[in-house]
């Protein structure tokens, strides 16, 4: 996600928000986050000599999917309990709070979601998203020092109410996807000081990169460059507040529970289709 400091997330197949839980899958999932834990204690000294951090994240949201209030509450707690996110992915002083503030007034103003298919899906929500942000964390900086994020931040979290509010709403406006962005567009046209060697680039396609999709699939990725990309950013700042943040095996064995030796080795045999 960052240049200086790459955060890898990862579905949680055991909470289950994974799309498939099957015992080789799991087995192999947790070997390959167990192999970037060694990475990390093996070469935490040389990453941070660097400037960098190398963090692993499951992704563990408990609140549904069309439910904005319970994300937004979801993320603030988030963004407290991991404060190094702060550092990692830049965002305006107190986030935590701003979104403790909008949470509070989608209940005063009696938030109720809207789900368009009730029933539909069991348990927690299931990621399947395949989108990558790449950002420069000092382009992240300015982005978040710039005073009008926070009323930008306050506004998409807005729409995002209104829309899963009245689902259909969306179906009603003239231009659904033609948002202004004046604060994209201004860094566009006119970039801090300091920015001239910034990097952005926000990737949307498939990212499956093994063999069966090689040979089966249709593999696509739509890329973003320049400031825009960040029109994601309010997207990641919840994703990454909705992760559990793993600090050693241990914590990982209980997201990702696998005994049985003989998953483990079928998990290695079909690592190649998986």
């Amino acid at each position: 996600m960052d240049e200086d400091g790459p955060v890898l997330v990862e579905e949680s197949p055991e909470r289950p928000h994974g799309g498939r839980a099957g015992a080789p899958i799991l087995a192999r999932t947790r070997e390959v986050f167990a192999r970037l834990l060694e990475v990390r204690r093996i070469m935490g000294n040389e990453i941070a000599a660097s400037g960098g951090q190398l963090r692993v994240g499951v992704y563990t949201r408990a609140a549904s999917s069309g439910d904005t209030l319970a994300k937004i509450r979801e993320a603030a707690d988030g963004l407290r309990k991991y404060p190094f996110l702060q550092d990692e992915f830049p965002m305006p002083t107190d986030t935590a709070g701003l979104l403790d503030r909008v949470a509070a007034d989608l209940e005063a103003q009696g938030y109720k979601p809207q789900f368009i298919a009730e029933g539909t899906r069991e348990g927690r929500p299931k990621m399947h998203r395949k989108t990558q942000l790449f950002v420069t964390r000092e382009a992240l900086r300015r982005y978040a020092d710039v005073p009008e994020v926070v009323e930008s931040l306050r506004g998409q979290l807005g729409a995002r109410a209104r829309v899963t509010a009245s689902p259909v709403s969306v179906f009603e406006q003239e231009s659904p996807l033609e948002t202004e962005r004046p604060i994209l567009e201004r860094m566009r046209k006119d970039p801090p000081p300091g920015m001239e060697k910034a990097v952005f680039y926000l990737t949307v396609g498939s990212k499956n990169q093994d063999p069966r999709s090689a040979f089966l699939d249709g593999e696509t990725a739509f890329v973003v460059a320049g400031p825009w990309a960040l029109v994601s950013y309010s997207d990641f700042l919840l994703l990454m507040s909705a992760t559990t943040w793993v600090e050693n095996e241990a914590e990982l064995t209980k997201l990702i529970p696998v005994e049985e030796e003989k998953a483990r080795k079928i998990g290695r045999l079909i690592r190649k289709v998986l």
